[in-house]
């Protein structure tokens, strides 16, 4: 009898196997923006910094690239239709590139909801504001925006005279946005969606902080800080502000992390063997590793999502 399940147990393996295409998990992959010969355009490598094709190839600047959250679609920056850069979208090998945004203003930095319904942004372009006894028209600096995924119904999230805001990010559930706020000092401000202003997870810190990333669990975040004297770090800090904990402490420039989808590893650029490189460690800040190893300018990497 127990022979006879194994024997069924094995076959149902294997016809699962075949029915999947016998294909195992495509393996992670790292969108980077790369400064070369005074251009700049978005590259994607494989996570040890081989096989790097160039996906933008194009004269103009292309950068700050995001994930959709099934790993299809790139949204990026570019001012290739004009001198003001704008949100655009490509297929996840470069092709069929579409603009999305058309503004009076800059936008840039965008970042896909995890359902991949809606894209986060920074956005400089004017808006109005309803006040008692009419209207004002607020010529705005950056401020988080977010709109459908196609381009359309764009909102304002923030918005202050006295605070700009820059690098929004998700929270997984969809409800949160994370995102640098320069106010009187330049903090990492948490947003729940559908309320007035956010919260500050680093009111308490010596030191401006920028560039979050938040882990799949939603447990922590992932960031940037700079101490004013020209050493910055990546840090990390749990969902609530607590537990701010350092991942480089190193003499050198180590900026823009990004979980991977395991959560286990962390990518970052770092000029601490000369050029801004790519580099990689553990979560805990452990077994450091350069990946790149030209003489190129990197930033922004972000690693390819969950596998679905």
């Amino acid at each position: 009898m127990w022979r006879r399940i194994a024997m069924l147990t094995a076959l149902v393996v294997v016809a699962l196997w075949l029915v999947t295409g016998c294909r195992s998990p495509e393996p992670a992959r790292i969108l980077v923006e790369c400064e070369r010969e005074g251009n700049s355009d978005i590259f994607l490598m494989d996570a040890d910094g081989s096989n790097m094709v160039n996906l933008t190839n194009h004269p103009a600047w292309d950068g700050t690239p995001a994930w959709s959250p099934d790993g299809k679609r790139i949204a990026f920056t570019s001012d290739r239709e004009d001198d003001r850069p704008q949100i655009y979208v490509m297929n996840a090998d470069g092709s069929d590139v579409v603009r999305l945004t058309v503004s009076e203003g800059i936008d840039m930095m965008p970042a896909w909801s995890p359902d991949g319904q809606k894209i986060a942004f920074v956005s400089t372009r004017p808006y109005t504001l309803t006040l008692e006894g009419g209207k004002l028209m607020i010529d705005a600096g950056p401020e988080i925006w977010v709109m459908d995924a196609d381009g359309g119904n764009p909102t304002r999230v923030t918005g202050g005279q006295q605070d700009q805001s820059l690098y929004p990010t998700w929270a997984p559930d969809g409800r949160h946005l994370a995102y640098m706020n320069v106010g009187e000092r330049i903090e990492l401000f948490v947003h729940k969606l559908g309320e007035e202003v956010g919260q500050s997870l680093t009111a308490e810190a010596a030191f401006s902080s920028w560039s979050p990333d938040w882990s799949l669990d939603g447990e922590r975040l992932v960031f940037m800080a700079d101490y004013g004297d020209g050493n910055k770090e990546i840090y990390t800090v749990h969902s609530d502000g607590s537990d701010l904990t350092n991942l480089t402490n190193s003499p050198s420039a180590e900026v823009d992390p990004s979980w991977s989808p395991d959560g286990q590893k962390i990518v970052f650029i770092s000029d601490r063997d000369g050029p801004a490189q790519v580099y990689v460690m553990d979560a805990d800040g452990s077994n450091v590793t350069r990946i790149t190893h030209d003489e190129y300018k990197y930033a922004r990497p972000v690693w390819s999502p969950a596998a679905r």
